[in-house]
């Protein structure tokens, strides 16, 4: 009996040389697998907008669907259908270009109130507004008008505008995939 390999008996041991050449292929593949173990549980997976949370810091246009399906940091935020017939009467005339809100015009040159660009035929100038509410009124956590405000003003009508530093700049295209991703 082969005290190596007791399941092969004596009479039964293969004589051909390539086994011990695949065992040893097997052996190294097993070794070279349990040597990158510590190295592949060190990195760290970008979590696709924090687990769901939809913060521009994790959002990728790049179809990174990552995020498990059934957990959500907070409920969907209103979007633009929504705040049309509940935006408060205070923010209704409130001025789309001022100091307060974006320092941009809006796209659609008949928008002059927040009122009137949750209305407007330009979806994006329709999706920034409803975005600043919701950053207003806190419906996405740790996003601020700041933030949406910068995505207008840089973003949608500037050079770009940069998530987090480092990150490719989004422009209009990336900006309204966002808001539309925030807002579905």
């Amino acid at each position: 009996m082969n005290l190596e390999h007791p399941e092969k008996s004596a009479g039964q041991q293969n004589t051909d040389a390539s086994v011990p050449a695949a065992q040893n292929r097997r052996r190294k593949l097993i070794q070279a697998g349990l040597a990158s173990a510590p190295v592949l549980m060190a990195l760290k997976s970008t979590p696709a907008l924090a687990a769901n949370c939809k913060l521009p810091s994790g959002f990728s246009v790049s179809g990174n669907l990552s995020h498990p399906e059934n957990y959500v940091c907070a409920p969907n935020p209103p979007g633009p259908a929504i705040w049309v017939n509940t935006i408060p009467d205070a923010d209704k005339i409130l001025p789309f270009q001022s100091a307060s809100t974006f320092t941009k015009s809006p796209l659609d040159s008949g928008v002059s109130t927040l009122l009137s660009a949750l209305s407007s035929g330009q979806l994006l100038d329709r999706l920034i507004v409803a975005a600043w509410l919701n950053a207003k009124y806190g419906h996405v956590p740790d996003l601020t008008t700041a933030m949406v405000t910068a995505m207008w003003d840089q973003g949608v009508q500037g050079a770009g505008y940069t998530p987090i530093a480092g990150a490719t700049p989004w422009h209009a295209a990336e900006v309204q995939a966002y808001l539309q991703y925030l807002m579905p």
